[in-house]
Order: C-alpha cells, then sequence, then structure tokens
C-alpha cells in the first residue's frame, strides 16, 4: 500500500450528459466506478449490485448525496 502522503488524485469528470457513481471502502479504495446516462432508481440498482458482487459482501453502512432512489435500491435484494 501507497502511504497516503505519497498518493495522488485527479478529478476526471463524466461527461455533460451521464452521471458518474463510485463505491469507495472504508481504507478509501476505489471499489466500483459507472457512468449512467439517467439517475434513477435502474441505474442506482445496476450500481450497486456491480459494487457488491465486485466486495463479495455488503457493506456496513453507505453514505450517498441524497438522491431518493438510493433507499430504494439499496432495499433491493442486489446478491447474486
Amino acid at each position: 500500500m501507497v502511504p497516503a502522503l505519497c498518493q495522488s488524485t485527479a478529478a476526471v469528470l463524466p461527461p455533460a450528459d451521464q452521471r458518474a457513481y463510485r463505491a469507495i471502502d472504508s481504507e478509501g479504495n476505489l471499489v466500483e466506478t459507472m457512468l449512467s446516462k439517467t439517475r434513477d432508481m435502474d441505474a442506482a440498482k445496476r450500481f450497486f449490485a456491480c459494487a457488491l458482487k465486485t466486495v463479495g459482501q455488503a457493506p456496513e453502512t453507505v453514505t450517498t448525496d441524497g438522491h431518493d432512489s438510493y433507499p430504494r435500491a439499496l432495499r433491493f435484494d442486489a446478491r447474486p
């Protein structure tokens, strides 16, 4: 693992017609990213299902920006 002082981040903005989803674990590691033309429950479900598949277990907590679709998508059983 690279010490925190040596890490660098670059902000890459999505195209204007797409929304960026990203999941970061408790240690600050990027888990999953997704671009979507929509910001709705279907897109949130797809994203959370991909993130869950990548990690292999449900997270203890989820922090979001408060969009209405997230609570419903999180209640959706996305386990494979």
